[in-house]
């Protein structure tokens, strides 16, 4: 499998450049995923010299969520048995048989996240 980096100038889009870099390459997303605070640069080593760091303005963000987690709560009183509905959009497709894990602070006196 390949990585496929493509460059190009918004002002020249003429002017593109892609590079391949096989998955040999050891090249890997890390665990945590890629979120929108990440901040990816690039920089280079050309013939005529340095080329200065840039952030990269756009990637495809990795094990996050497209839009704001939301948490309900029903009935919303204190000591009281309550359902939790939980909505989010993933960025990635959820296959079968993959888990999803939310961690909520201690809901109860044991101190202990709850895991749903």
């Amino acid at each position: 499998s390949m990585v496929r980096l493509v460059f190009s100038n918004s002002s020249e889009p003429e002017h593109r450049i892609t590079v391949n870099v096989s998955s040999s390459a050891i090249l890997s997303i890390p665990v945590g995923g890629v979120s929108i605070a990440t901040q990816i640069s690039i920089e280079g080593l050309a013939q005529q010299g340095a080329v200065a760091t840039r952030l990269v303005d756009s990637f495809t963000r990795v094990g996050t969520f497209l839009s704001p987690l939301s948490i309900r709560f029903d009935p919303h009183l204190a000591n009281a048995a309550t359902q939790i509905t939980i909505r989010f959009t993933p960025n990635m497709r959820i296959e079968k048989g993959e888990t999803v894990t939310f961690l909520l602070p201690s809901l109860a006196d044991s101190g202990t996240p709850l895991r749903i």
